[in-house]
């Protein structure tokens, strides 16, 4: 148990202090945090937590990314999951520069997750995408985990949220739109078939039952992505993304 309530303090420091870096760096509380892990790393029971090897990361001389190497080793230790924002690139922004849009949009459709629905987000405004509208329950970036997960991309790409989405395909076919439907339902296109060029409207349902029937017939095509392995879906984010490089790249 004491082995444990150490690892338990060391995980809290830690994190604390990997949140206010650089700030603490020289402190009492970088050193309390070092004699703390050293304690922990020279303990007989410490193969047990994968803690083994932290002795040999403390050389006394140690920077941000070792400091979250160590806190890696404690979080696993305490069975923690790590959150979103501790694993996403911290670089700066080209916030000088005006974005290149194409008119590319995606409707996310009652998408449960909110993880997925800032990832959509944050991919379709690096990649130049026109807009993201939010149908069903989907939920908003004023969903704090939702915002959290868009890293701030909300502000630069527009959104709108729309309860019926027989009227948001009413109104971009009104607009030219081609209507696709990403999915593996029958009958169906791999993506390379599909024409993604031009004004293109882009739905994705939800993450285990995908989109009914009643949209699906409303759409132009019904559009996937060929898999080879024995699942037969991907993540919505991660499918999304593949979309937008396959527009992208015709386009350019």
């Amino acid at each position: 148990m004491q082995i444990l309530n150490s690892i338990e303090n060391a995980f809290r420091l830690g994190k604390s202090l990997e949140a206010r870096w650089p700030v603490e760096r020289d402190s009492a509380l970088s050193n309390e945090f070092h004699a703390m892990v050293s304690d922990i790393s020279q303990n007989k029971r410490s193969k047990e937590f994968y803690l083994d090897r932290l002795n040999q990361q403390l050389d006394g001389n140690w920077g941000r990314e070792q400091l979250v190497s160590i806190n890696v080793a404690l979080e696993r230790a305490m069975n923690s999951d790590t959150a979103e924002h501790s694993f996403l690139v911290d670089h700066k922004d080209h916030l000088d520069r005006e974005r290149t849009t194409f008119p590319l949009t995606f409707v996310l459709h009652n998408i449960r997750s909110s993880f997925n629905v800032g990832s959509v987000f944050r991919t379709a405004e690096a990649m130049g995408a026109e807009k993201i509208v939010l149908s069903g329950y989907t939920s908003t970036p004023e969903n704090q985990k939702t915002k959290k997960t868009t890293m701030n991309a909300h502000e630069y790409i527009p959104w709108t949220q729309q309860n019926d989405i027989q009227s948001v395909i009413t109104a971009y076919r009104e607009q030219n739109y081609k209507i696709y439907a990403l999915e593996t339902a029958e009958p169906n296109i791999p993506i390379s078939e599909g024409n993604l060029t031009g004004n293109t409207l882009v739905i994705l349902g939800n993450e285990r039952f995908g989109l009914d029937d009643s949209v699906l017939t409303q759409c132009d095509a019904v559009i996937r992505i060929p898999l080879m392995g024995v699942k037969n879906s991907l993540n919505v984010a991660n499918a999304a993304s593949m979309v937008m490089y396959e527009y992208v790249r015709r386009v350019l």
